[in-house]
């Protein structure tokens, strides 16, 4: 399968997690040694964390289930934020690493945060049908 057919099948805020996970990778290969199991093992882990809670919340089939999830991946872009204006700020990245990783951390939160509106929408609509129903 090709990767714009793969993207095309896939929930976009999971596209742009994956995005934000590889461009942390790529952006923090070249920090000095001595801020590899600080700084920099920090942000790559919250960049993870964020894909692997939209992963798993997607997996879920009840959809109010979803929301702890999405809430640990809010959390862990607001940790990689903060970690990359402070990793910029001490000079391990670079202004415009800064600036591209501060635009996908917001584009990817913007995803997120309609997915998670989306998802609140569509269980309150099921909850109610279950309501008539009974």
């Amino acid at each position: 399968m090709s990767d714009a057919k793969r993207r095309k099948d896939v929930l976009y805020v999971r596209v742009k997690a994956e995005d934000l996970v590889g461009y942390v990778i790529n952006a923090t290969e070249s920090t000095p040694k001595k801020f590899r199991n600080t700084f920099v093992k920090r942000m790559q882990d919250y960049a993870i964390d964020v894909l692997e809670n939209i992963v798993l919340a997607n997996n879920l089939t009840e959809k109010k289930e979803r929301i702890p999830y999405m809430d640990k991946a809010f959390l862990s872009l607001q940790l990689l934020d903060s970690f990359a204006r402070l990793s910029e700020e001490n000079k391990l990245l670079t202004e415009h690493q800064f600036v591209t990783m501060s635009k996908m951390i917001a584009e990817t939160l913007n995803y997120l945060l309609k997915w998670k509106a989306s998802t609140i929408k569509v269980s309150a609509a099921d909850s109610s049908q279950d309501i008539r129903k009974g």
